[in-house]
């Protein structure tokens, strides 16, 4: 078995459409409560959930379980565990149903094509097969091409920026003084911008297989404390 490093496992949710719904978010956000807020929340979210996945994450790498295995000891039995792979699959179906949407909305506007149903089949159609090849067959390479594509999202977002700002001749200040359309002070934009945002999920997943290097320090680690309990039925 062989456990994957901090860095590959950091691929595996990085890619050009993830980053478009995060964009999408953020955008919704700043709208809402205006650009102030819609930064404060995006760093107190962003705070909350390293510290959330490197709990998670350490816990899972001293127990050599995943989260989901985590929450069936430490926590509810079976039904933690139950609960937990049901709020993933949600979470999962949820992102891909939403990178879905915009990549077929980013198809259309590329290659200038009408909103129709054949359009919808094919293109949807396409995407399923593509989710699915790369999930079964193409996992490996597609954690190879997520470091390439995550770095194409930085540029092609950098040259948003450059075209906006400075060919289009936009003004900063106007973006940065954004104050939002949701009425009131700032306690309603901030809970606005929270309820939009929310907290991104921090889970961690191990690769069922361990290197025997790592294998022999997590046992090392591991023999010094008791072992763990066992699963509660209820």
């Amino acid at each position: 078995m062989d456990r994957k490093s901090g860095y590959q496992l950091a691929l595996s949710p990085v890619s050009v459409a993830t980053a478009l719904v995060v964009f999408a978010i953020a955008g919704f956000t700043v709208v809402l409560a205006g650009f102030a807020v819609g930064l404060t929340v995006g760093v107190l979210v962003a705070a909350f959930a390293v510290l959330l996945g490197r709990s998670l994450g350490r816990m899972a790498f001293e127990t050599g379980m995943s989260s989901t295995l985590t929450s069936r000891f430490f926590g509810f039995g079976f039904v933690g565990s139950a609960l937990g792979s049901i709020v993933f699959a949600f979470m999962i179906l949820g992102f891909l149903a939403v990178e879905a949407a915009l990549l077929y909305q980013g198809t259309l506007l590329m290659f200038d094509l009408p909103d129709s149903w054949p359009n919808r089949i094919l293109i949807y159609g396409l995407m399923t097969l593509a989710w699915i090849t790369l999930a079964v067959f193409g996992l490996k390479f597609a954690l190879r091409a997520s470091g390439v594509l995550a770095a194409v999202t930085l540029l092609v977002t950098v040259y948003m920026i450059v075209h906006i700002y400075v060919i289009q001749g936009a003004d900063p200040t106007e973006v940065f003084g954004y104050g939002g359309v949701v009425p009131g002070g700032v306690w309603p934009r901030f809970e606005a911008a929270v309820g939009v945002m929310g907290t991104p999920p921090a889970r961690s997943h191990w690769s069922r297989r361990t290197s025997p290097a790592t294998a022999a320090r997590a046992a090392t680690s591991r023999s010094s404390r008791p072992p763990a309990p066992s699963p509660r039925t209820s």
